[in-house]
């Protein structure tokens, strides 16, 4: 009754037991009980909430634990009265007091209802624990629990235990007694194994048992049926148990940090579930079923070796949070990598692994994934924009698919798309494909394919397989040549192909239309297969080079096109027998076209050739070459007009220039110069002879080179000024033509040897012939010429002079210069008188002239022949250095009246001759001193 005692000293008495009536003293300060028996201080102290200091006997104390009576008055004070309040309440919290034992008080406490000792550094759990049979919330967490007694399967009212964070390494198979269980928290603990009663905890809600050591879930884990969160969390679990099936009212499944290989099929009948955290493991794959778990809002598969997921993740509408590894799904769609600035959404660390992974963009994945999935039922699957680099493997087992659009993405390559045999329509358009998967051959339903905006560089061998295919695009691409194969495809009637640099089928057939193309590519597969390729009437521009590279044909028809120019990649062909190349536009052919020596026909008619190659000589075996219609001026057409064989004969001598640098053109009845020869600059030796040619062209000039060149038998009336380059010819002959008059250039031949000019009208020869000075021979006969220019003695090497019937009178006095003539011949002239200086001529043996008219020489002397007269007109030459002159024995008849002019004679002797008189004249040669006149038939002296 003492109630307002505030200070109680009990000390050293022998009270054994404190009565719990002490707790009416409430202003009780101070309490001394030492030197008693007391083993156990009644919890009713716990009421005194103004105690300050309790002291008691520690050592003989067993309630409250020791290690609670050592904390001091106030933590003693407090776990009495927490003891206290259990009473009354029914919750006992004992947490967080560094208990290292279960206090044994507590288990008398029969009527709580929740208990926690959590925060302790308890390791054993008492067995007498079965007797608070009323418990329904028992936490244990955060302490050193190693072992659970057999008898906690006692507590069969418990909903709640939470044993996280302790050292259990098992559980007693009792533990699934516990049936009124709702929640139950293991995690951190280092459990191995479950017993498998555990499944007997059908109330079950929450189950947390991460962290711990686990390398399997009991099968009996599925007869926990109302069990909605499931946390397995970092363990070493290898697989999952198919019963987990059958816990069908789960919402939460948390299996990540583990080392599962596969799911369990089973997996797809939790179909309540709203969250699967599966990250941090070893799976390869991931069960169509889980298509199944529709209610799905978040799913982590991070850190999966994944080679790729399952289209039926399309169907889980609600699924807002995928997070999966771009490297490990590269495949997916979307699984391009995060935005960098979202640094932690973008790099999870796994603690077990130590590594870091990026991951890719779930709300893409699932975007893709829905349209895949519906894809299987609409027979439509469109992947376009999801930027991906491959085709995922998923796409290749919708079977059933009809359209695929997989336009704008990054593809290089397709991939497989070996199962999608029913699809009809495949859009792979703006990727950066260079090639197709072989599985395209399979495609054998298709019936449009679109490859546009793409770095295609050649035309896929794979589409060539597709016989139904009825339009194909692959505008925008790098294309520079279609396969002939493509003329083979049964079915295809569209093709776009605009905006390559497409060069094979030339542009030309190109733009005329896919029929026209196809029908190009058709024809060039045919001729790879017969030896003959029919090109005709395709508005060709060119001969196109892959015909060039068909090296086994042996007939070719490219007529009726607009074809320019054959390429000399022609002569490739060189087993080609017929050529059809008329109706063209052909301005050139190409002397490369010497190659088909097997050529038999050529066609060449109504073009625009000026000229035919030389080249054609060679080849032995034409039979029939077709060039009219054309503006040929090589051969002419005089040459034309005579057949096959003067055609080749022509050209035959162009051709030979290249070989023996001589051609001849002789009497083939030309009519024009063959200028075409002046483009062979190393001509030398070159005639025209016998012809009908009347101009000499300017063009002529290039032919630097020409040594010998023979204009006889034709009609020229003059030369060319141009002959002037002629500067190595050394022979020139223009006998028999129409010529009144040289060019005065024609000095500039100094190389000339030998000149032939007879049997033209030539009235005069000018000045400049004096500069011919190595010219040899000279031929002037059947002229009109009526003098000589005194510059002929400047032709100091002349050997032959020749000046038969022309109108000379006398010849120049110059002519005495010609130390080297050898022969003279003057016969059809009207000479009365050779120049005396011809006898300074040592070298001349043969002089042949008409001596009706001549009187210089003599008459009589030049009967006698040429030795005679030489001998005669060398006397007098001679006579002017020793004014002696001796014409003894010459068989003179009369005095002769040039002798008469040498004035300068002091010396005459006339013996021996046939003189009957002396003109009077000799009275001029008044210097005369020695005159002899015996041995004569002089009668008289005048």
């Amino acid at each position: 009754q003492l109630t307002s005692l505030e200070d109680l000293s009990l000390a050293d008495n022998s009270i054994s037991v404190i009565p719990p009536e002490i707790g009416n003293l409430v202003h009780l300060a101070e309490l001394n009980l030492k030197g008693n028996n007391i083993t156990v201080v009644p919890v009713a102290i716990g009421q005194l909430s103004n105690l300050t200091l309790l002291s008691t006997d520690t050592d003989k104390l067993t309630s409250p634990p020791k290690e609670i009576v050592d904390a001091g008055t106030s933590v003693m004070v407090d776990y009495l009265r927490r003891l206290f309040e259990s009473k009354v309440t029914g919750v006992l919290d004992m947490s967080n007091l560094a208990l290292w034992s279960v206090p044994e008080e507590i288990v008398d406490l029969k009527n709580l209802v929740a208990m926690s000792i959590a925060g302790n550094h308890i390791v054993h759990i008492p067995s007498s624990i079965c007797n608070l049979s009323c418990l329904a919330s028992l936490l244990m967490d955060h302490n050193q629990i190693a072992a659970l007694p057999p008898t906690i399967g006692a507590l069969g009212s418990v909903q709640q235990l939470a044993l996280d964070f302790n050292q259990l390494t098992s559980l007693p198979s009792q533990f699934g007694d516990m049936t009124s269980l709702v929640k139950l928290t293991l995690s951190n603990n280092l459990l191995k194994v479950l017993p498998q009663s555990i499944g007997n905890l059908g109330n079950i809600r929450t189950l947390d048992v991460s962290d711990n050591q686990l390398h399997s879930l009991p099968q009996t884990i599925g007869f926990m049926g109302l069990m909605a969160e499931l946390n397995a969390r970092n363990n070493q679990l290898t697989t999952v148990p198919t019963n987990i099936g059958d816990c069908a009212s789960l919402r939460e499944l948390d299996l990540s940090q583990n080392n599962i290989i596969t799911l369990p099929l089973e997996i797809g009948r939790l179909t309540k579930l709203r969250k699967l955290l599966l990250n941090s493991n070893k799976l390869a794959s991931v069960p169509p079923s889980i298509g199944a778990l529709t209610m799905l809002q978040e799913l982590n598969l991070a850190e999966n070796p994944l080679t790729g997921l399952p289209t039926e993740l399309g169907n889980i509408q609600k699924l807002k949070v995928l997070i999966v590894d771009s490297d490990a799904v590269g495949s997916v769609p979307g699984a391009q990598k995060m935005d960098e600035d979202d640094h932690d959404a973008t790099m999870s660390s796994s603690p077990r692994k130590g590594v870091k992974t990026q991951q890719a963009d779930g709300a893409s994945v699932m975007e893709s994934l829905q349209r895949m999935f519906h894809a299987k039922k609409s027979g439509f699957l469109d992947l376009s924009g999801m930027g991906l680099n491959s085709l995922p493997p998923e796409v290749s087992t919708l079977s059933s698919l009809t359209q695929l659009s997989l336009d704008n993405n990054l593809f290089v390559e397709t991939g497989s798309l070996a199962g999608l045999r029913l699809l009809v329509r495949l859009s792979i358009c703006h990727n950066q494909l260079m090639k197709l998967h072989p599985s395209f051959e399979m495609l054998v339903s298709l019936k449009e394919l679109s490859l546009s905006h793409n770095e295609f560089t050649v035309f896929p061998d794979e589409i060539l397989t597709l016989t139904g295919l009825k339009k194909l695009a692959m505008d925008h691409n790098l294309l520079t040549m279609l396969p002939p194969a493509m003329g083979n495809m049964p079915s295809l009637r569209k093709v776009k192909l605009h905006s390559n640099d497409i060069r094979v089928p030339p542009r030309e057939v190109n733009l005329q239309g896919t029929s026209v193309m196809l029908a190009y590519l058709k024809a060039l597969y045919d001729g790879t297969k017969a030896e003959k390729l029919d090109l005709s009437g395709f508005g060709l521009l060119d001969l196109p080079i892959e015909v060039c590279r068909l090296t086994f044909l042996v007939s070719l028809n490219i007529s009726n096109n607009q074809i320019r120019n054959l390429k000399p990649e022609v002569s490739f062909l060189t087993k080609l027998r017929e050529l059809k190349a008329g109706h063209n536009q052909l301005i050139h052919v190409p002397v490369e076209i010497e190659a088909l020596s097997l050529l038999q026909c050529l066609e060449l008619q109504s073009n625009l050739l000026n000229a035919i190659p030389c080249e054609l000589a060679t080849m032995a075996g034409l039979r029939v070459l077709e060039i009219h219609g054309n503006p040929i001026h090589s051969p002419p057409s005089m040459v034309i007009e005579n057949g096959l064989p003067a055609v080749i004969e022509y050209l035959q001598q162009l051709y030979r220039i290249r070989s023996t640098k001589k051609s001849d053109f002789g009497g083939m009845g030309l009519t024009a110069f063959p200028v075409e020869v002046c483009i062979h600059v190393e001509l030398q030796d070159l005639s025209v002879a016998d012809n009908k040619i009347s101009v000499m062209p300017g063009a002529i000039q290039s032919l630097v080179n020409l040594t010998a060149l023979n204009f006889d038998s034709n009609l020229l009336t003059s030369l060319h000024p141009a002959i002037r380059q002629l500067a190595s010819l050394r022979v020139l002959s223009l006998e028999d033509n129409m010529l009144d008059s040289l060019v005065p250039v024609i000095g500039k031949l100094t190389e000339l040897r030998i000149l032939k000019l007879s049997n033209n009208k030539l009235k005069a020869l000018p000045s400049t012939i004096g500069t011919l000075g190595r010219l040899r021979e000279i031929y002037l006969g059947n002229n009109q010429l009526e003098n000589l220019p005194m510059a002929i003695g400047g032709l100091t090497s002349l050997n032959v002079l020749v000046l038969v019937d022309n109108k000379l009178v006398n010849l120049p006095a110059e002519c005495g210069y010609l130390t080297n003539l050898t022969a003279l011949s003057l016969v059809g002239n009207p000479i009365t008188a050779l120049p005396l200086e011809i006898g300074q001529l040592d070298l001349l043996r043969q002089v042949t002239l008409d001596d009706g008219l001549l009187q210089t020489p003599p008459r009589e002397v030049v009967i006698r022949g040429t030795t005679a007269m030489m001998d005669y007109l060398r006397k007098i030459s001679k006579s002017r250095t020793t004014r002696t002159l001796d014409l003894s024995c010459m068989g003179l008849w009369h005095f002769p009246v040039e002798v008469s002019r040498l004035k300068y004679l002091t010396s005459l002797h006339l013996t021996g001759n046939l003189l009957a008189e002396l003109d009077p004249l000799i009275a001029e040669l008044s210097g005369i001193v020695d005159l002899s006149l015996g041995d004569n038939k002089l009668k008289a002296v005048p």
